[in-house]
């Protein structure tokens, strides 16, 4: 089973006190102010759709898509429970996708781009963004942004999460690879089962790229497409050395 498997497997406990509905709030209001007629939404690793429940309620026609098989059954099962319209969820690279329409608007949260570590796979999500955007439409991403992890790098960090079954221990240990934008961050997660009081050990690694705004310009250009904003993450300030998560806003001119 992949990383990114397993780890859809304890997603939603992990990040159950993230505030979905406010960031939701926050891309509805860039895409409002960049793209105001934008109705058509594609996300980009959608994970289990929590970002693409609160658009959908926000009237846009949300399609997510995500490399996950397992994710996108929770998704799919937790849109059962959902009226229509509702938004669809598909397994699909996005790297590499064809859905055959256009968006108004792309869209990809929780460092989705970071996890693309090679110019390459960077290039080619912008690629598959020019692609899929209508004219006049835009690409809203946010990233680990490279001033911030340099200025203040990440550090080992542990953090207790339960529900009513389980109590999950984990500890990310990072390791900065300075000559090529990357920490490779290494998990250790020991799950107990209340109940019974089993514990399991799961270890992942996660290589996070952090990203400079010359960079993604260029990329952007190159792929016919258009900086518009860079921001602090949930705010409308520009980024700082202290900043760690910035917000791009990328057009189709």
């Amino acid at each position: 089973m992949s990383i990114f498997n397993l780890y859809a497997k304890y997603y939603n406990i992990f990040y159950k006190d993230k505030n979905y509905l406010e960031e939701a709030k926050y891309i509805d209001n860039i895409i409002k102010q960049y793209c105001p007629s934008a109705k058509k939404l594609l996300e980009l690793g959608c994970g289990t759709g929590n970002h693409a429940f609160h658009l959908n309620n926000m009237n846009y026609e949300v399609t997510g898509i995500d490399l996950s098989e397992n994710m996108i059954q929770i998704a799919n099962d937790a849109n059962k429970n959902i009226a229509l319209p509702h938004p669809k969820f598909l397994v699909q690279d996005i790297r590499n996708f064809d859905l055959n329409m256009e968006f108004d608007s792309i869209i990809s949260l929780f460092h989705v781009m970071s996890y693309q570590t090679s110019n390459e796979d960077l290039n080619n999500v912008f690629k598959m963004a020019n692609k899929h955007l209508k004219k006049g439409g835009v690409f809203c991403f946010d990233c680990w942004y490279g001033p911030g992890v340099i200025t203040d790098k990440p550090e080992i960090r542990e953090k207790t999460y339960d529900n009513n079954e389980i109590i999950i221990k984990r500890k990310a240990i990072p390791t900065m690879l300075i000559n090529e934008n990357r920490v490779n961050v290494k998990y250790e997660i020991e799950i107990t089962d209340k109940q019974s009081n089993e514990k399991a050990k799961i270890e992942e690694e996660h290589n996070m790229r952090y990203l400079f705004k010359p960079e993604i310009e260029l990329i952007a250009k190159n792929n016919g497409l258009k900086l518009m904003g860079c921001f602090e993450w949930m705010q409308k300030t520009e980024p700082n050395e202290n900043t760690w998560y910035a917000f791009l806003v990328i057009k189709k001119e």
